[in-house]
């Protein structure tokens, strides 16, 4: 790797002053490694063996000690890679996914430690001073990175040029044409629609929907008349521009990345703009919400559903698709692999190209290739590309819920399901205790919400395997 990688792309850089260290490991300190260093690097090499002695270290000062090997590896075994091809793939595609964003804040911690290995003249690091974060400081991290991703920067170029033409042109919100939808809200429809709303966490202003239901007939009206303005004059109180945001962990991501953090919006019963992450009793400061509406907004599954609507009309006739909210799935079916191939890529082409005009982007990491096919190495596996990254090719996938393996056994999803339906039985255990236990009908409620709500949910599609899978 030094000979044919490693010293032809330092030869394509114009370094003036270079220095090589590397561990004492027995591979990196073999006599032939050290006398190739030698004649590269000179006396600019600290190594064992080397003109300059390597030195002692310290773990908690090595960025690939305390960050990089323990984030990498969470990442990479996320979905238990069978292949070395997969792994290498897996490896690959975490470390592109790296931002700019979090190897910044790496460095800062980074120089945060030797700060402290100063102040204490060397003396050994407690780990929780690195590993815990003031709640303040989080949420501001936290909130950073959703004002980024909500922001105009996180489009490219194209779209960009596309939104700033479209809202060039004017709207006219004026019609002569009656409609019930451009007329005024009556006192029946906002009674209505208080009726119907669910109890949810307030926003900062603190109000919910409980409180609007009991207000006197008099401020309802004044709410009726606010409201009618808001839709006349296209004009928002700023206090309900305002909301707060709870992050959320997504299963099976790292909690050190900013990025594996859904942000839930707890919002005005009216509107929102701006927002701050709330972590336990502390709160970031304000970070505008640039682009699009927040999740948990009333309108941000309707509108999102709206938009990614078309993404179905770009597949070619002989692809199948189905799509929910912004899970998408492709198919396409024959006995010609490079046939199959191709058309899969030149959907996958368009997919790419649509999003690029529309604002949106698909990840290659949660993206994922299953070859369906009950003979063993009968046709090679597919070669699907998202850009220049290829989506790799794995025996079982997780859609909507359901695990659909290679073989369309539904063995692993039934394996998953009973271990989920076995721990929920223990719960039933322990309720069900003959002295202190809860009733009949208590245990049945229970049973019905968390075990048979599993079984029920996708049988329909996982009820074709053999029985004697399903038993």
């Amino acid at each position: 790797m030094i000979t044919n990688f490693f010293i032809p792309e330092l030869n394509n850089h114009d370094v003036q002053e270079l220095w090589f260290q590397q561990d004492g490991a027995t591979c990196h300190t073999a006599r032939a490694t050290i006398d190739l260093l030698k004649d590269t690097f000179g006396d600019c090499l600290i190594s064992r063996f080397g003109p300059v002695n390597w030195p002692p270290r310290s773990c908690d000062l090595t960025p690939l000690d305390y960050f990089l090997w323990g984030y990498v590896k969470s990442l990479v075994y996320a979905d238990k890679p069978q292949t070395l091809d997969h792994l290498e793939d897996n490896i690959r595609r975490v470390i592109a996914d790296i931002r700019p964003q979090m190897l910044e804040k790496v460095i800062e911690n980074w120089t945060s430690r030797l700060d402290y290995i100063r102040a204490s003249r060397g003396s050994p690091m407690p780990k929780v001073i690195f590993k815990i974060a003031s709640p303040e400081e989080i949420a501001n991290i936290l909130g950073e990175t959703f004002q980024s991703v909500s922001s105009a920067a996180s489009y490219n170029s194209r779209f960009l040029e596309i939104k700033r033409r479209a809202e060039r042109t004017p709207i006219n919100f004026s019609t002569h044409s009656f409609f019930p939808y451009n007329c005024d809200f009556t006192m029946t429809e906002l009674q209505k629609a208080l009726t119907q709303a669910h109890n949810t966490s307030p926003g900062p202003d603190g109000i919910t929907y409980t409180m609007l239901r009991h207000l006197h007939p008099n401020s309802l009206v004044n709410i009726l008349f606010l409201f009618n303005r808001v839709w006349k004059e296209h004009c928002f109180p700023s206090s309900w521009r305002e909301a707060t945001v709870i992050p959320i962990l997504k299963p099976g991501k790292v909690a050190t990345d900013p990025l594996s953090y859904r942000p839930y919006a707890l919002t005005s019963c009216f509107s929102v703009r701006y927002f701050n992450v709330r972590i336990g009793h502390s709160s970031s400061h304000k970070f505008i919400q640039d682009q699009g509406v927040p999740q948990g907004s009333v309108l941000s599954v309707t509108l999102f559903i709206i938009h990614m609507s078309n993404i179905l009309h770009q597949l070619p006739p002989s692809v199948r698709g189905m799509l929910y909210v912004d899970d998408l799935q492709v198919s396409c079916q024959g006995s010609d692999m490079r046939l199959i191939e191709r058309q899969l890529q030149t959907t996958v082409n368009r997919l790419v190209q649509w999003c690029d005009q529309n604002g949106h982007t698909i990840s290659p990491s949660k993206s994922s290739c299953v070859h369906f096919c009950r003979k063993r190495n009968l046709h090679p596996d597919p070669s699907i590309h998202i850009g220049h990254i290829q989506i790799p090719v794995v025996s079982a996938v997780r859609f909507l819920g359901v695990i659909f393996d290679c073989k369309l056994s539904f063995l692993p999803h039934v394996l998953y399901l009973r271990k989920r339906c076995e721990r929920s039985l223990n719960i039933l255990k322990v309720l069900s205790n003959t002295l202190w236990g809860a009733d009949r009908v208590s245990l049945l409620r229970v049973y019905q919400a968390l075990i048979l709500s599993r079984l029920d949910y996708g049988c329909v599609v996982y009820g074709s395997a053999r029985a004697s899978v399903l038993k």
